[in-house]
């Protein structure tokens, strides 16, 4: 385990197994994460950072927030806790935050935590966003009833891949009969 209190250096830094915790200030030139596990509540600040396929990316220790001042590039697993509306795990990138195909995003949720439909979680914030997660994994109490969005910003400040209630479609049958109300009421007044 490496402890990352304040740490400035402008070389590169990798990791192969083990955890490094950032939980104030980090400064490499590049920072790789091959492997093991990425966690703190603080700021990892350079050009860019991978996270590997063998890797976790684990905001907080516990529910929290790592920011990362450049861009990262996720091909390994982010791991999101979620505790209650007001604490859960995000990161926060900002440069551009690529999303590899063997990315996986790793929900859970904390204490017996069961959202409601009204509740949503930014889990990711980013200059910009490319890709999606290769898979999405969630609790079977999650399954169904949540699903990520990305919510891009076209002026450029900031996307967002956000946690929300899905909203279940009406069913095509009642849209039919619906519409065919509104036609044959239509219809009544107009021979009136």
């Amino acid at each position: 385990t490496f402890y990352a209190g304040t740490v400035s250096g402008d070389g590169s830094y990798e990791q192969l197994s083990g955890e490094t915790i950032v939980d104030e200030y980090f400064h490499t030139g590049e920072a790789l994460f091959r492997g093991g596990v990425v966690s703190g509540n603080g700021i990892l600040s350079g050009p860019i950072a991978q996270i590997d396929i063998a890797a976790t990316l684990s905001p907080g220790q516990s529910a929290g927030q790592l920011t990362f001042s450049g861009d990262l590039v996720m091909n390994g697993t982010l791991r999101a806790e979620i505790a209650d509306s007001e604490n859960f795990d995000s990161i926060v990138v900002g440069g551009t935050l690529t999303l590899g195909s063997t990315s996986v995003l790793d929900i859970s949720l904390l204490g017996g935590f069961d959202p409601d439909s009204a509740m949503s979680f930014d889990l990711v914030q980013s200059d910009h966003i490319i890709g999606t997660f290769g898979s999405v994994v969630m609790p079977s109490s999650l399954s169904g009833r949540f699903h990520l969005v990305q919510l891009v910003d076209y002026s450029g400040t900031t996307d967002v891949l956000r946690l929300v209630a899905t909203v279940p479609e009406p069913s095509s049958a009642l849209m039919l009969f619906s519409g065919l109300g509104l036609f044959l009421l239509r219809r009544r007044r107009m021979a009136q």
